[in-house]
């Protein structure tokens, strides 16, 4: 049985990978396996590669620095279990990372520490397991991951469920409402989200952003599980730009050259 922990975003030093990844390596070989993949950079990165590079240990942690933002829903769907193992210093005790919508919206449970910001906006029981500090995030227990049953299966059903039950249609491009708001998460108020933040514009970052971004996720959320509940398909949306396209590549082996 393996297990993929997985974190995306810079590599600060009070991100609290450093002690997850100490306690990946320091799993007996053999038994459950439990890796770590991070995508993205930062100042722990040379000791993550030490920690990671001496056998028989190696392979464990896995780096793949920075990748194209519309990469990252590839990685995220490869995890197990997403982190967000950050200290609870002045910088992070009060905000809410973009990522743990990104993490909550693709269907994945979350471990995290006991952030304040992070407990007023989601709560108990809502898909995210909380620890006391980075290192209590490890050892997973043997009969699965760490997040629990319950709390895994209500983020993997709202997320898979319709899916899984056919509720969705696979063969066209944004031919429903709900692939439109998944859409948007990701690509429009959470993008908007975090270049308000990165140019200071406070009311981008949170009324046209972190609001909308929590709205259509509540919303998202609220239709994927009665259609769930109720066996009901997604409401079609006809006359959406696109929705008649075909999930096939315009072009047959790679992108045109420019």
């Amino acid at each position: 049985m393996e297990t993929l922990l997985f974190f995306m975003g810079e590599f600060y030093p009070f991100s609290g990978l450093k002690e997850v990844a100490q306690s990946v390596v320091a799993r007996p070989v053999g038994g459950h396996s439990v890796k770590l993949l991070a995508v993205g950079r930062g100042k722990l990165q040379p000791e993550l590669e030490r920690l990671g590079s001496t056998d028989p240990v190696r392979g464990r942690i896995l780096l793949s620095g920075w990748q194209p933002y519309r990469e990252l829903p590839r990685y995220v769907a490869a995890a197990d279990i997403c982190l967000l193992p950050a200290y609870r210093n002045d910088v992070m005790r009060d905000i809410v990372p973009i990522k743990v919508y990104e993490y909550l919206a693709a269907g994945k449970p979350v471990i995290s520490t006991r952030l304040p910001g992070v407990l007023r906006e989601f709560g108990e029981d809502h898909g995210i397991v909380y620890v006391d500090d980075p290192g209590d995030v490890l050892p997973l227990p043997e009969s699965g991951p760490h997040c629990g049953a319950a709390e895994r299966e209500l983020a993997l059903e709202e997320a898979q469920g319709g899916a899984a039950k056919k509720l969705l249609d696979k063969t066209k491009y944004f031919d429903e409402g709900l692939e439109w708001k998944f859409y948007e998460l990701w690509h429009h108020e959470g993008r908007r989200a975090r270049m308000g933040a990165a140019m200071m514009a406070p009311d981008y970052t949170w009324w046209h952003g972190f609001f909308e971004l929590k709205k259509h996720f509540c919303e998202l959320s609220d239709e994927a599980q009665d259609m769930i509940q109720h066996n009901r398909k997604a409401v079609r949306c006809l006359n959406f730009p696109g929705t008649g396209g075909s999930t096939k590549p315009p072009w047959p082996t790679a992108p045109p050259k420019n």
